[in-house]
């Protein structure tokens, strides 16, 4: 199942990011909902988790898509409902989330090590 799932994936990657390039350079130039690129950003995300889990990545690399995601998803859900956050706020729960990745991942690097 993942293998067809990544190789859907390969085949549609390039037109996603042509799409995504193009929205973003025409939104630059005209009014374009953010919504719709961080759904081509998104669709893009879950394509590299999926090829990730098919070939087997590190954890590592695994830990950064899954945090990439969460990032989506807020940034997502924040365009949505409208939620307005004040800026520093936002920064610092990405800091939060980034220094809970780091936490994750050393934890996860002295675990493997001791096997």
């Amino acid at each position: 199942m993942l293998k067809k799932l990544s190789l859907i994936f390969i085949r549609f990657a390039p037109f996603l990011l042509a799409l995504n390039i193009l929205f973003k350079i025409l939104l630059r130039y005209y009014t374009i909902s953010t919504v719709i690129i961080s759904c081509v950003d998104m669709v893009v995300l879950i394509g590299l988790i999926v090829l990730s889990l098919t070939f087997k990545f590190c954890i590592y690399h695994r830990i950064l898509l899954y945090c990439v995601l969460v990032c989506y998803l807020l940034h997502f859900v924040n365009n949505i409902l409208g939620i307005n956050f004040f800026v520093t706020v936002l920064t610092y729960f990405f800091v939060m989330i980034v220094i809970t990745l780091m936490i994750i991942i050393i934890y996860t690097y002295l675990k493997e090590k001791q096997k």
